[in-house]
């Protein structure tokens, strides 16, 4: 409860009255959505079944797809069905799936089926599911397909992963016949010896097999020879939706555990009688036989539907090959397979595979492809080649480290005098810094120069604050690449392409590209040595700490060295010593600035040399913020050291070392997007130089640009939750850390030196207000068509102004105030322009740096008109920028126009104005006599002559509005306000 006295003590504050029109209120909570839609209404069929919800079959019958969502949420039995620590689809999820397929397009039976894929349902979403089944032309037999992909993937392009496939057949008398000669009447069979069943379930969650009680069926288990008979039934729950299912797959699964729990009590009953308990996995944990799952699926018919309850024939054809009969209570058939292949489940925990899909997805590389041809008539604003001026940027110095130095602190001078035009003319001229093999373009490329390569990180980053200002050219040796500088600049003004590279004299342009890895990822050895000592630099920071733990629990790694600046003095370094000692690793947990040579070198050489040096990761770094006008060379000498230093150290001084790894924090900001991280973006563009610098020579090396962490972890610590709405709305969502450390084991697989890693939002990208950077032009995904919107806001650049051109001046300010009220409401998050005060100064909304950036951006891709980037500061207010803007749009034309902007003003100033102030400062009596009253009706007194004088109402209980037009020459009624007084700032 809030002490409303005690608050406002010592202000002139007062209780009030609420006001009696109706409140104005937004929901800010989404309804509630029901999981069920009336597909129908779409065009599709009811697919009557708890897993799937709509079907189309084609017209000319020649296949159909069935479509659904599957979540934990919407299904909460398959939340039962897990192996290790995923939620599996259970394989029988995927005939029961095949066989309603089948009976769609009547094919009823299933003749093979494939996993290809495990499908792993997350624990915070669901998965789109569709079955498609495309009948061969004049056959009887149709080829089935199920895909699924995360429900919340935004890219509507977004490749599909095949989960399981196969072939679907009219029904086989010789199925019917087998089923019906498995007679299951007599039951138990007789010579079957029944087996103890207390220990089953136990038994298979040792295994990582882990059955909750939907999927914990088994009834009784006997065994005859090689044969197993079970009984199964489902729990209350799950047997009430029986009916709606052909055979309802945690029924069905619980058949299959009868096999392993035979196997489990003859091994364990042969163990026994040998005196030997070395099979016995309550004691011996790590000899546990590998649990199986389904696999291949052959001749599956079914002949009943509904069961709840089962009889169950197992009988073994082959080393992991099964035949399987099921029948109903009274022992009439429900189900038959020829044959069920089974494979190993995974053997460890694998907490990563659910977002293997999303690892996948967020994985990217920078291709470089030929320039796209110029546009044939240039725009208007294009300026011409004449006027860009040619920078050459060099780096002088003895090593490496003072090289990177030198290159970018003479581009930053150089920007910044850029950035001075910015404040005496009305558009800057573009300039062109020109580098040396700054990037990897072709294969026959010399090794890249890490420090021509931060300026690239600098520059990019005043490309993002600026747009159109800085365009950036690399260059080889060639003398036709020289010659081409020119014309490379001309291409760039015209295109917008304002990252380009010269080969040869070709000009070249970045795009980034979804990586595609090769198929069989999993076969390729991953580059962790599980027998040597893994160095993680920033190892006690949040990204560190995950990657140790990572490393552990995922590949083995028993040494890890961890160094911070803090050591075991850092923040929660003692804790996380013991937690990783308890996963069984032995860990160290060293002081050492990386940025030291020296003290880097001792430390190196103190590794144990039984337990050699193997894989390094460098994750130190930090962050010292600014915009390209202000920054200092002292903040890019404190970003630089951690991160581009210590990489340097750690190159020369492991490069005679025999490493399996050697992996780069990087950041996606040297990449795009990195307005107020200039110095950032360099260091981390220097440590993707060093990569392929080293992969140059042979040397493991790989450089990982990351986009957003969540959940805490990286540089998303220092963000607020401003900064993370801008980047989400830049096309940037935010990944947890089971989908980082996923997209990590993905990465370090693919044999490329420089990965961008990052999940992205194709189509916020292409929705971008102020455009789509070229770079990423690959994986945009604009919205086929925009909404029309209201007022200017739907307008750009010409078409805005010429649009202005037809109206007065009060409905153009009108517009242009509309159009900066919307960019405004976007930039700092809110749903529309309503929720901006025109008269509210911008500091007090909570306008930073990069916001003031953004909005500048913005007004300018919407306007065409040049905007500095401290607009914010020079017009305080919504409504002074809009008049500037307005004044650049449509120039004032006689004095007309000049008098009604005054009159404008005075009207917008005196509504601001509270009218207790008015009162205060001795002005009422003046306005009102100006308005031709006075005396005691000024004061809401009595007339003495109502007959003779109009009749005027209480002063104070007048509106804003009212008192204005009142005194303006207005009646005074409110009737004659041309706004509602809530649209209109009052003090309270």
């Amino acid at each position: 409860p809030i002490t409303w006295p005690t608050l406002f003590k010592d202000q002139p504050t007062h209780p009030i009255d609420l006001p009696t029109y109706p409140f104005q209120h937004k929901h800010y909570w989404i309804d509630a959505v029901q999981d069920t839609v009336n597909v129908e209404q779409a065009g599709l069929e009811t697919a009557e079944h708890p897993l799937l919800s709509a079907v189309v079959v084609a017209a000319d019958e020649t296949g159909a797809v069935l479509t659904s969502r599957l979540s934990t949420r919407s299904h909460p039995w398959l939340a039962d069905h897990a192996v290790h620590d995923a939620v599996l689809f259970p394989g029988t999820g995927f005939v029961e799936l095949a066989v309603r397929a089948g009976d769609t397009v009547g094919l009823p039976t299933l003749e093979e089926l494939t996993h290809e894929a495990p499908l792993v349902l997350p624990s915070d979403t669901a998965v789109t599911l569709q079955v498609i089944v495309r009948r061969d032309p004049g056959t009887d037999r149709a080829a089935l397909e199920i895909y699924a992909r995360p429900d919340n993937d935004p890219d509507p392009t977004a490749p599909w992963t095949l989960h399981a496939s196969g072939t679907l057949t009219t029904a086989t008398t010789s199925a019917t016949a087998t089923a019906a000669a498995d007679d299951l009447t007599q039951w138990p069979p007789a010579g079957a010896h029944a087996i103890p069943i207390e220990d089953l379930y136990p038994h298979l969650a040792r295994q990582g097999l882990h059955y909750g009680p939907a999927f914990q069926g088994v009834r009784a288990i006997w065994y005859r020879d090689d044969e197993v008979f079970a009984e199964v039934e489902l729990p209350t729950p799950s047997a009430e939706q029986a009916t709606s299912f052909g055979l309802h797959p945690a029924l069905f699964d619980a058949a299959l555990h009868a096999l392993a729990g035979a196997n489990h009590s003859q091994d364990h009953n042969q163990d026994r009688s040998h005196g030997d308990d070395r099979h016995d996995d309550r004691d011996h944990g790590t000899q546990t036989p590998t649990a199986h799952l389904p696999f291949a699926w052959q001749g599956v018919t079914l002949h009943a539907s509904g069961a709840t309850a089962l009889r169950v024939h197992l009988r073994p054809t082959g080393p992991t090959t099964t035949a399987i009969n099921l029948a109903d209570p009274h022992g009439t058939p429900v189900a038959s397979v020829s044959s069920l292949t089974t494979r190993p489940a995974p053997a460890t925990p694998n907490t990563a595979d659910h977002s293997t899909h999303h690892a996948h997805q967020a994985l990217f590389h920078l291709d470089w492809t030929p320039a796209p041809t110029p546009p044939a008539t240039p725009t208007p604003t294009t300026p011409t080649t004449q006027d860009v001026t040619l920078h050459h940027v060099t780096a002088d110095g003895p090593d490496m480290t003072t090289r990177v130095r030198s290159a970018l602190h003479t581009t930053l001078r150089t920007l910044q005098s850029s950035a001075g035009q910015e404040h005496t003319t009305s558009d800057r001229t573009p300039i062109a810094l020109v580098t040396h093999n700054a990037v990897s373009v072709t294969d026959t490329d010399p090794p890249t120069d890490p420090a021509a390569a931060a300026v690239w990180g600098l520059v990019r980053s005043a490309q993002a604050e600026t747009p159109g200002h800085h365009l950036l050219i690399d260059t080889d040796d060639h003398p036709d690449s020289q010659a081409a500088l020119p014309t490379a600049a001309a291409h760039a003004l015209a295109t917008g392409e304002h990252q380009l590279a010269l080969r040869a004299g070709q000009i070249t342009v970045p795009r980034l590209t979804r990586t595609q890895p090769q198929p069989q990822v999993g076969d390729v050895p991953t580059p962790w040595d599980p027998h040597g000592t893994v160095l993680i630099t920033g190892g006690t920071g949040g990204l560190g700490a995950l990657v140790a733990r990572h490393l552990i629990t995922r590949h083995g790694i028993r040494h890890l060295l961890l160094i911070s600046r803090g050591g075991l003095t850092a923040p929660g370094a003692t804790e996380l010593l013991g937690e990783l000692s308890e996963l069984g690793a032995q860990v160290r947990i060293e002081a050492c600035d990386v940025a030291d040579r020296d003290a880097l070198a001792a430390l190196l050489a103190g590794v144990d040399p039984g337990h050699p040096l193997k894989g390094v990761v460098h994750a130190a770094g930090v962050a010292a913020n600014g915009m390209i006008e202000t920054l200092t060379e002292e903040q890019i000498e404190y970003v630089l050291r951690p991160k581009a230093d210590g990489a340097w150290h750690l190159h020369e001084l492991t490069r005679e070392l025999d490493l399996t790894a050697f992996v780069l924090f990087s950041s996606s900001s040297s990449v795009v997007d990195g307005p107020g991280q200039g110095n950032y973006a360099a260091a981390n563009l220097f440590l993707s130089a060093l990569a392929e610098h080293r992969a140059a020579q042979g040397l493991p090396a790989q450089s990982l640009a990351w986009g957003l962490w969540g959940d805490g972890h990286g540089m998303v610590q220092g963000l607020s939750d401003r900064d993370r709405e801008r980047i989400r709305r830049w096309g940037m969502r935010e990944m947890s850390a089971v989908d980082g450390l996923a997209l990590l084991d993905l990465a370090t697989r693919v044999p490329l030196p420089v990965l961008f890693l990052a999940q992205l939002d194709p189509v916020a990208i292409g929705d971008r207000a102020e455009g789509v950077p070229a770079v990423l032009r690959a994986v945009a995904r604009p919205t086929v068509r925009r909404a029309v919107a209201g007022g200017a806001s739907a307008q750009a650049g010409p078409a805005l102004a010429e649009r202005l051109a037809g109206l007065s001046l009060a409905e153009g300010e009108r517009l242009v105030l509309d159009l900066v009220r919307t960019h405004v409401a976007a930039v700092l998050g809110y749903g529309s322009a309503e929720a901006i005060a025109p008269d509210r100064v911008f500091q007090e909304m909570g306008f930073d740096s990069l916001g003031a950036v953004e909005l500048r951006n913005r007004l300018k891709a919407a306007t065409g008109v040049p905007v500095r980037s401290t607009a914010v500061f020079d017009f305080p207010t919504p409504y002074a920028l809009a008049e500037s803007l307005h004044a650049e749009l449509a120039p004032e034309r006689g004095d007309d126009g000049s008098a009604a902007r005054d009159e404008e003003r005075v009207r917008r100033a005196l509504q601001a104005i509270p009218l207790r102030r008015l009162r205060d400062a001795g002005l009422m009596a003046g306005l009102l006599e100006l308005a031709g009253l006075g005396g005691e009706e000024a004061r809401g007194g009595p007339v003495e002559d109502s007959s003779e004088r109009p009749e005027v109402p209480d002063i104070d209980a007048m509106d804003a509005d009212s008192l204005i037009s009142m005194a303006l020459g207005g009646s005074g009624s409110s009737s004659d306000s041309s706004s509602d007084s809530s649209d209109s700032p009052q003090e309270v």
